[in-house]
């Protein structure tokens, strides 16, 4: 996994300002397909959250 090869507040880090800024750029989106490609951006950052948060925390 990515959270073991990197370390886990780094990647926390990151993975939160990347979602962060497709959050906002939702904002903005002008048509339903960049909407929808948005939001599958937004599924993809937020996949890392829960085995990273559980690493931070156990660690």
């Amino acid at each position: 996994m990515l959270v073991d090869r990197t370390r886990p507040r780094l990647l926390l880090a990151l993975v939160i300002g990347l979602w962060s800024l497709a959050t906002f750029v939702q904002g903005f989106a002008g048509t339903f397909a960049v909407l929808l490609s948005l939001r599958v951006l937004l599924g993809a950052l937020e996949a890392p959250a829960y085995p990273t948060l559980n690493r931070v925390v156990t660690t």
